[in-house]
């Protein structure tokens, strides 16, 4: 019914996606509108002491929901070494690479990168068992183990099992699981611990920001053997058309045996008070740029896995480089 919706929307002119007149931002609803963003992902290096700097930024997912219609990577100073876009990984994930010899980046204005994408968002919903042929990186058995950054005790594994008490169906599972994360979670960013995704901090604390809930969430789906993939991006404010974005947004999705993957937000349905609106759909309100936890990049990195994937992550002679900062800005086409 959603998709015929947006379908009347689209054929009666009601909202502009190719140059006319923009939609206000108080008339847009991200929940029943796609839309089409210029997104600036601005990358700066400074000028490594090392011999050589190796740097992966995130490439925005493309599937049913989001498309990348394109992109153009520009270099301040021009580099005579080029760069890469790397094939998908099992989770999906492309990414950009840079590989150079620090002679190549000046030492008072460092190196500054700019990837300039157009991109098509749509409100999602849930991905039916039927659409899930030739999608490996939804292979429900990627998304069921623990991992340095995603780890699991007793505590929550039992925290699970009471939260599905009652649950008699894979589909009533997946609900009480997310009633339970909306009920004992607070969206407070105050204090130290929290951002890192780790379940077994948000347990203890009920509190944190969207990484901790998802984390949760996954952590006792998996401990319920019921698979759960957390996904990362950055989000578009609705009440503005153009502007910087401080930093990202993450959500999940589920898998329910009945009825497929079903996408989640528990944190900004908490944020919202909007319990029931972020179950199974999600609005178009964000750019998804990967998916999974303690990644291995492609090519793959010299350091450990890398605990999720939005930043600019960069390496000088293997080791980790923190000299990095990026700046994100977006508008509405």
């Amino acid at each position: 019914m959603r998709a015929l919706l947006i379908l009347f929307l689209m054929s009666s002119g009601l909202f502009a996606m190719d140059g006319g007149a923009q939609a206000s931002p108080g008339k847009l609803d991200p929940f029943l509108q796609p839309q089409k963003i210029a997104f600036d992902y601005k990358v700066y290096v400074q000028k490594p002491k090392g011999r050589s700097l190796r740097l992966w930024l995130p490439f925005p997912m493309e599937d049913g929901d989001q498309k990348v219609l394109s992109y153009k990577v520009i270099t301040k100073p021009n580099l005579k070494t080029g760069w890469s876009l790397s094939a998908s990984d099992p989770y999906g994930n492309k990414m950009l690479y840079f590989d150079l010899p620090s002679s190549e980046i000046p030492a008072k204005t460092g190196l500054e990168i700019s990837v300039r994408y157009q991109v098509e968002r749509r409100p999602t919903g849930p991905i039916g068992i039927s659409e899930l042929k030739g999608r490996s990186d939804l292979d429900p058995g990627l998304y069921l183990s623990f991992n340095q950054w995603l780890k699991t005790n007793e505590t929550i594994e039992k925290m699970g099992k009471v939260a599905t008490g009652k649950a008699k169906s894979s589909s009533q599972k997946v609900r009480a699981l997310y009633d339970h994360v909306f009920d004992i979670m607070a969206y407070n960013k105050d204090g130290k611990g929290w951002g890192q995704g780790d379940p077994i901090w948000a347990c203890t604390a009920k509190r944190g920001n969207c990484t901790d809930f998802h984390s949760l969430y996954i952590a006792m789906a998996r401990g319920l053997n019921i698979p759960a993939r957390f996904e990362i991006g950055v989000p578009l404010p609705n009440h503005l058309n153009k502007g910087e974005i401080p930093g990202y947004h993450c959500w999940a999705r589920v898998y329910d045996a009945e009825k497929g993957w079903i996408p989640i937000d528990a944190s900004e349905a908490k944020k919202a008070n909007a319990r029931d609106q972020y179950f199974g759909q999600l609005p178009s309100d964000r750019i998804a740029f990967s998916a999974g936890r303690n990644l291995t990049l492609s090519p793959p990195q010299s350091g450990g896995g890398i605990n999720y994937f939005i930043y600019p992550y960069a390496e000088v002679d293997g080791k980790p480089f923190e000299e990095v900062t990026k700046k994100f800005v977006f508008q509405r086409l």
